[in-house]
């Protein structure tokens, strides 16, 4: 390391004093005790419900990192939402009144064609974006499922629309793309196509079906015989995060199972297996990969670590190899570790970027859709060992 790379976590530290346990904890290599995914489960909503109440609108904030909390974050604040109602929902309890505030303030963002921001909605980001209008459907679309409130449905219908409507011939999306991206085309929004099949259960529409698997086909296609997806990363000629990664696969997945197509499925299944050659033996990955399912990294990106324990629990489900559930509770129980459940409550229950905590996603911050995919896998894991 350099001498700049040993002192700026130090000086990172007496910035936001916060984050000095973090970073002393990952110089040392020290890691917390790992308990039961209840426990885990329940600080990281509690975090979630933190990352609400920071600001007045009713979004989550965005991350928390050495400036202090962000304003709310549109995009995440949409698929937080159906995390916090499955939450709710196994737990006997109601988080209706927080994920209605939340779908508010995402209502109160759209635009007059059904699309919604990339970003914060601020500045340049006030663009109609595909990615961000799919994330946020997903929350219109589960909370008008809890409360059948037509307002819900009525934003969530207008946004699927808007999607179907700007698609190209060949299924891509490359209209209205993130402001935070190159412009060139991205399969990870296949996880957008996704989305278009939930609203598809709650307002049927052969559009929905027809938009996702132009969409699918599109990505497939586009994937070579070492079973990598192409045009995959933010950034052209660079390679993607594990974090694009998990959004293609559970895209693609989710849609293949909706659609009961075992074939699609399968797709991600033969991925998956090269993903599986890269494990460590301490459930990390490092934060990028390259056609040839390598990395020259030297740190982790803890969401897409995540997101690939959810595939793999999926996957579980519905092959039963032992492979994909052992795998799952190895990273889990990584991010476990990782996870603060006494301490400072601005990072208390939350998970971090990157590990360790200056790698270069998200560096020194806690981002809330870190969070809200550790809790989904927790939850996906604790259902499969109860089956």
């Amino acid at each position: 390391m350099s001498l700049k790379s040993i002192i700026r976590p130090f000086y990172i530290g007496l910035l936001n004093p916060a984050l000095i346990k973090p970073i002393f904890y990952d110089l040392m290599g020290k890691k917390n005790k790992i308990q039961s995914n209840e426990i885990h489960i329940k600080n990281a909503v509690d975090w979630l419900l933190l990352s609400q109440s920071i600001n007045i609108d009713g979004g989550s904030s965005a991350q928390y990192q050495v400036s202090g909390w962000l304003s709310s974050y549109p995009e995440t604040t949409g698929y937080i939402i159906p995390t916090l109602l499955k939450y709710a929902k196994k737990n006997n309890l109601s988080l209706t009144e927080e994920a209605s505030r939340m779908a508010d303030f995402l209502i109160g963002m759209q635009f007059d064609n059904g699309s919604f921001p990339g970003g914060s909605g601020i500045g340049k980001e006030t663009n109609p974006t595909v990615f961000n209008t799919g994330q946020i459907l997903f929350g219109l679309c589960s909370i008008y499922s809890e409360t059948q409130n037509k307002k819900y449905l009525d934003s969530a219908i207008k946004a699927g629309n808007w999607l179907c409507t700007i698609q190209d011939d060949d299924g891509c999306w490359r209209k209205n793309l993130s402001p935070y991206a190159d412009n060139i085309p991205h399969s990870y929004n296949v996880r957008t196509a996704w989305a278009l099949l939930e609203l598809n259960r709650i307002s049927p529409s052969i559009n929905y079906v027809e938009t996702n698997k132009k969409n699918i086909e599109w990505v497939l296609k586009n994937k070579t015989i070492n079973h990598w997806f192409t045009n995959n990363s933010f950034f052209a000629n660079k390679s993607p995060f594990t974090h694009n990664i998990g959004y293609t696969m559970r895209g693609i997945l989710e849609s293949g199972i909706l659609n009961k197509n075992d074939i699609v499925v399968n797709e991600i299944k033969s991925s998956i297996d090269k993903v599986l050659e890269m494990a460590k033996c301490n459930g990390s990955y490092e934060a990028t990969l390259n056609d040839n399912w390598k990395s020259t990294d030297k740190y982790s990106c803890l969401t897409g670590n995540i997101q690939l324990a959810i595939i793999m629990g999926k996957l579980y489900q519905i092959y039963k190899e032992p492979k994909y559930l052992s795998e799952m509770q190895k990273i889990n129980n990584f991010h476990k570790s990782l996870q603060y459940t006494t301490g400072n409550i601005n990072i208390r229950g939350a998970i971090k970027g990157s590990h360790p905590i200056w790698g270069g996603y998200c560096p020194y911050s806690y981002p809330n859709w870190a969070t809200k995919f550790f809790i989904d896998s927790l939850l996906l894991e604790s259902d499969i060992l109860k089956e």
